[in-house]
Order: C-alpha cells, then structure tokens, then sequence
C-alpha cells in the first residue's frame, strides 16, 4: 500500500506472472482501478474498453444490432 491521495484514490503496486492475467484481474475491478504503468498493460485494457463500448453500440464483431 503507497497511500490515498486527496482524490480518495489508493496507489498501489501490483505484481502480475503476465500481462494476459493482469488484464484480466484489472478489468474485472473496472471503473474503479487505473493503471498507471506499465503503458502496453494500459493500452490493452484502454483497446478492450473501446471494443465493448463498440459491442454495446452494435458497432463491432458480434455486437446487438437495432432492429430496422
């Protein structure tokens, strides 16, 4: 534990044995986690956020369309 800052949010540094686990672990706190480092592991996370947003618009692979 590194402490909580004035935003009530807690820095911590976790040890993960590859980053498909971490990614994993870490969505699985989402919204309430960000990462910091390292910027692969943030990219990641950032690209699978963007494929669920894109999933629950119906814009990306095997998304709910709107019936037209």
């Amino acid at each position: 534990m590194e402490g909580i800052d004035s935003d009530g949010w807690e820095r911590q540094t976790l040890v993960f044995d590859d980053q498909r686990l971490a990614c994993a672990a870490l969505m699985a706190l989402a919204p309430d986690v960000e990462v910091l480092e390292p910027a692969s592991l943030r990219e990641e996370l950032a690209g699978i956020a963007r494929l669920l947003v894109a999933r629950d618009r119906g814009a990306g692979p095997g998304g709910a369309h709107e019936a037209g």
